[in-house]
């Protein structure tokens, strides 16, 4: 295996960055397919209503064939992607190591040559290079430096061996992947050879692996076509905590479109109210989705829940997911979703590089309809082990060598759904929880209670970060109805947020407006939230 030259390692330095951007550009094709696949579906469905006989028939079964090559495509330009990205860090490791090695030399006195061949000066002297003592003689510091430029030399080689070793795994496995999209694609409407482990699945003689680190293992093992024989029996497998982001995503978008399709037949059936309301709300979805590139469907369900994820959850250095409070329906994740992009602005003003924190809005719990159905716990309590397991998948599916550093960020009675799972003796894999304008921290009676994976048990304290707005009307909620309010008794660091107009002053309408503010530009509890996201708050 050769070496790269040292042009050619100062040259990938500065242009690595375009094969992150490559991986972004897959995933961005994958979702343009998937609304090419759901706009040949639906109309195909048209058609379908008005058209009968042979050739029908013979129509629909190509659609069918060419939706699931679809599928099967899309899993397998997924991979180069998760390809690039599994590979690139240690890429951009070794280079860095390369041009900091030539650097450091060069700085010191010595030639480096493009082939990484090292020579001291022709002239070497007391102090000149900078490794030669000062008192040193000419025969002294000749003869020095000679031996410090074979060293220099060995460390050079050795930085440039692992960029070519980097190099050559990252081009083996993009090339395999796509080597796979290229058989995916010659075998179209062919059946998949799958292994005996995935066919004693489909014939449901075994189970998907149960737990998210484990099925993504399983997941990481599987070829396009054997993850499209799975989605195929296991419609709702984007749900499953474990799979990666851009999996998930391929699979909801194209389930997204499968539930557009039933929703304009049930309204056209019998327009009542709530078919049009439903068919509405998956529209804002699927709007959303496509308003911004980066965003993925992590969670799709039949009633409505989802979770949607904002830049690269599974490569980010940091990964916040927002729980929101009562009342919330899918209608409101394209605000929940303008949340999320100020949070990550916050979080950038704060010092974070670009694409280095990304926000998942986590609507997956039957979140209580009413501030009067709030008052029971049995909704957080339920929820606590649907965000538990998602957490656990953040963790399972995260790539580039280095655990996310996991913040949990919950408003209102988001709040109490956090204090449940992270009171349940497992806990929550979260480095840091932020809750705002929490009615009670669920089963635990104080933050000591609460069990965050990513802290020890005697930090905690400096972990769980809180805010309650001076005149937010949730103060006005009943005591320990939901467990204590954050406050000095309950513990966790306090940061500020604006105070709010008077409950009682009609034009915030009762104090509606302070309790919503929090991620509101210009509002100092934002600014907070996104440090804390980030980690570079101050306690």
């Amino acid at each position: 295996m050769a070496e790269p030259t040292i042009g050619q390692v100062l040259a990938w330095s500065r242009n690595l960055h375009h094969l992150a951007d490559l991986a972004a550009a897959i995933d961005q094709l994958v979702d343009d397919l998937d609304g090419v696949i759901n706009r040949v579906h639906r109309d195909v469905d048209t058609a379908m209503g008005q058209w009968q006989g042979i050739t029908a028939r013979t129509m629909q079964a190509r659609a069918d064939t060419e939706r699931v090559l679809g599928q099967r495509l899309g899993f397998g330009l997924l991979d180069v992607a998760e390809a690039i990205r599994r590979q690139l860090p240690t890429l951009e490791h070794a280079t860095r190591l390369t041009v900091n090695a030539v650097e450091s030399i060069s700085a010191a006195g010595y030639l480096v040559d493009d082939s990484g061949g090292v020579s001291p000066p022709q002239l070497p002297r007391g102090g000149f290079p900078t490794d030669i003592p000062a008192d040193a003689g000419p025969r002294s510091a000749a003869s020095i430096a000679a031996g410090s430029a074979r060293l220099h030399e060995q460390r050079v080689h050795l930085a440039m061996a692992a960029v070519g070793a980097a190099d050559h795994e990252l081009a083996r496995e993009v090339g395999e992947s796509l080597g796979r999209v290229r058989e995916t694609a010659h075998a179209a409407g062919v059946g998949v050879v799958a292994s005996q482990w995935v066919n004693r699945i489909l014939v449901g003689e075994a189970q998907l692996p149960p737990w998210p680190a484990m099925l993504a293992d399983f997941w990481s093992r599987l070829t396009a076509p054997e993850k499209a024989l799975l989605v195929a029996k296991f419609p709702e497998l984007g749900n499953r905590a474990g799979l990666p982001a851009a999996d998930r995503d391929h699979i909801n978008r194209i389930r997204l479109g499968e539930m557009m399709i039933d929703a304009d037949a049930a309204v056209r059936a019998g327009p009542s109210p709530a078919a049009r309301r439903w068919r509405d709300q998956l529209g804002t979805l699927a709007n959303a989705l496509a308003a911004r590139p980066g965003r993925a469907l992590l969670v799709l369900r039949a009633d409505g829940r989802v979770a949607v994820g904002t830049g690269d959850t599974d490569g980010a250095a940091h990964v916040a997911t927002v729980v929101p409070g009562t009342a919330t329906t899918l209608g409101d994740i394209d605000a929940n979703l303008g949340r999320a992009d100020r949070i990550a602005a916050a979080a950038r003003t704060a010092g974070a590089a670009d694409g280095e924190v990304a926000v998942v809005i986590w609507q997956d719990y039957a979140a209580p309809p009413s501030v009067l159905a709030a008052v029971d716990p049995g909704p957080a309590r339920s929820g606590a082990l649907g965000l538990q397991d998602f957490q656990s998948g953040l963790r399972s599916a995260a790539v580039g060598g280095h655990p996310p550093h996991l913040t949990v960020i919950g408003h209102s009675y988001g709040t109490t759904v956090i204090g449940m799972a992270a009171s349940i003796d497992s806990g929550v894999e979260a480095d840091d929880v932020v809750l705002l304008a929490s009615p009670g921290l669920g089963g635990a009676h104080s933050v000591a209670d609460l069990r965050l994976l990513g802290a020890s048990g005697n930090t905690v304290a400096q972990h769980v970060w809180w805010s309650t707005a001076a005149l937010d009307p949730i103060r006005l909620a009943a005591p320990y109805v939901l467990g204590p309010q954050p406050g000095a008794r309950v513990g966790g660091v306090e940061f500020p947020a604006l105070p709010g107009d008077p409950p009682w002053d009609q034009s915030s309408q009762f104090g509606v407006a302070v309790h919503s503010a929090y991620f509101d530009e210009g509002n100092p509890a934002l600014d907070a939230i996104g440090a804390i996201a980030a980690r570079r708050m101050q306690r």
